[in-house]
């Protein structure tokens, strides 16, 4: 706050939502795909304190914004829990529009643009027609006018470069007993440091599936120079691998998985996308969504996007998960949220800011 730093999205719980308000900063209550911080937070807002509070996705892969919505849905779950309407619609909407200063947006009046929603029930929210810079948009679900050639979508943009390596330079060389394991959880960002016996094999740490600890990889894909290897614990495969070119905030390459020819065929099947999502096992594709434009994002239609994200939550449960994983293996590499962290550079003690050796002492 000192440094300037007038909102936040990181709340978990009521005290500090309230405390950071008091202190004169912009609450985002986020309800993502894999950060689920609504049902902790929603309980802070009042009729006294509401225009200080705002919704967030960060981030809402599409299968959920088909099924569920996007901002919208929130606006729907604070009216089932109490919250008044037109408080709900407030957050969704003025609160945002004035602390972003955009004077020219957040209500209905003279000198706003005309964005707008007609709904046939404030309390249901069920929108009937949408309104962009004063032309109807959609109306009864049905987009009126053809988006088509409004914007070009490149066909990709940038090159995933991986550093050259195979499966043995994904070996561990046992140095001690017990690892450092990264612990992920459902609904949170937030990870925990683990002291694990470590699983040896021939001399080298493997990953441990009876204790759902996967061996994780995180290559940078932007110079191909270097990687780093650790162990995580919570994603719940118990074979096969994972990878995606998605990591917050450098977005870098991320492998995970219970053996290292997995790894290593899920890591080059994403340099060979141009970016992407994969799920391996035995060496064969299971699933893939590529995202050519910067590993990032896709050139493909929503819908398209929707049917092969699909394809890869159920590849999840042929590997042995029941979470919907790959969200939160994409934030494994943020190295400013407490506490574990991995990198391209090695494995980050965030508290202190320093890297942490994978072996424990």
């Amino acid at each position: 706050i000192d440094a300037f730093i007038k909102s936040d999205h990181e709340c978990t719980n009521v005290d500090e939502a309230l405390e950071k308000i008091s202190k004169g900063m912009q609450v985002f209550i986020r309800e993502g795909s894999a950060a689920k911080n609504f049902d902790d937070l929603i309980d802070a807002v009042n009729i006294m304190n509401h225009q200080f509070f705002s919704f967030c996705t960060d981030d809402r892969d599409p299968v959920d914004i088909i099924n569920e919505g996007h901002i919208d849905f929130l606006v729907r779950k604070a009216i089932k829990k109490g919250i008044e309407p037109i408080i709900a619609v407030r957050m969704a909407t003025i609160n945002t529009a004035r602390y972003f200063n955009l004077r020219s947006m957040g209500a209905i009046a003279p000198g706003y643009k005309a964005d707008m929603l007609v709904v046939d029930d404030l309390g249901e929210l069920n929108i009937k027609m949408v309104i962009k810079d004063s032309k109807i948009a959609v109306e009864n679900g049905s987009i009126a006018e053809s988006f088509e050639g409004i914007h070009k979508v490149p066909d990709n943009l940038g090159k995933v470069i991986l550093p050259k390596f195979c499966k043995k330079d994904l070996q561990v060389k046992a140095k001690a007993k017990k690892i450092h394991v990264i612990e992920v959880y459902e609904k949170t960002l937030i990870t925990k440091t683990l002291t694990c016996d470590a699983k040896i094999k021939d001399g080298f740490v493997v990953a441990d599936p009876e204790n759902d600890i996967a061996k994780i990889v995180v290559f940078n894909r932007h110079t191909g120079k270097g990687f780093s290897i650790g162990f995580i614990k919570g994603l719940g495969i118990r074979k096969g691998a994972i990878a995606l070119s998605i990591g917050h905030d450098s977005h870098n390459l991320c492998a995970a998985g219970m053996n290292d020819e997995d790894i290593e065929t899920a890591a080059k099947e994403i340099e060979k996308m141009n970016g992407g999502i994969v799920s391996v096992l035995n060496g064969e594709i299971l699933a893939r969504l590529p995202l050519p434009i910067a590993g990032l994002m896709s050139n493909k239609s929503l819908y398209e996007m929707v049917e092969e994200n699909k394809k890869l939550k159920k590849s999840l449960k042929i590997l042995g998960s029941e979470k919907d994983i790959f969200m939160t293996l994409s934030f494994v590499q943020l190295p400013v949220i407490p506490e574990i962290r991995i990198t391209d550079r090695g494995i980050v003690d965030v508290k202190k800011q320093e890297f942490m050796d994978i072996f424990a002492q």
